[in-house]
């Protein structure tokens, strides 16, 4: 996971690995890595820790949430929830609840007073139609649709990677 995947993650607020966890793994690939990645070590919570990575980020990435690059790893995000899905790791509410928060930072992202142009958007295909009226009592058995969507969504991703 590159440092804008993962300042991307921290500001979505999905799953991510530990910060000093992530900084270490770095670290085995490349000891030229800057002095400031080490100030992780010294944080005094996860959070703090996360924030040093995410300032990091913005100097030497470019990272910023409302960018063309930011749109594509929230994409990958979209596939790793319709896996973990398919894979029973989440609820369909869960997954719902994650369709909505990223249909809603894409709406976000082409607000009109944020940026002009053309629309940008997550691929979804129709998973927010189908997540409509989502519940807690959604399983695999009365949520076909869902899954099928989701499965639709990940196989289609895949054989476009090939």
């Amino acid at each position: 996971m590159t440092l804008y995947e993962y300042a991307f993650r921290v500001w979505f607020d999905t799953e991510v690995p530990l910060a000093s966890d992530w900084v270490s793994l770095q670290l085995q690939g490349n000891l030229e890595l800057e002095l400031e990645f080490l100030e992780v070590f010294d944080a005094i919570s996860e959070g703090e820790a996360q924030s040093i990575l995410v300032s990091i980020a913005k100097r030497h990435e470019d990272f910023a949430p409302y960018s063309v690059s930011s749109i594509e790893v929230a994409s990958q995000i979209v596939l790793e929830h319709c896996k973990a899905l398919i894979m029973d790791e989440i609820t369909p509410f869960e997954f719902c609840h994650f369709i909505g928060r990223m249909d809603a930072y894409q709406l976000e992202f082409n607000d009109p007073r944020r940026r002009e142009g053309e629309f940008v958007g997550v691929e979804m295909g129709d998973l927010y139609e189908c997540c409509d009226w989502c519940d807690k009592t959604w399983t695999k058995k009365n949520a076909t649709h869902l899954y099928d969507e989701a499965s639709r969504m990940f196989t289609k991703d895949f054989l476009v990677s090939d």
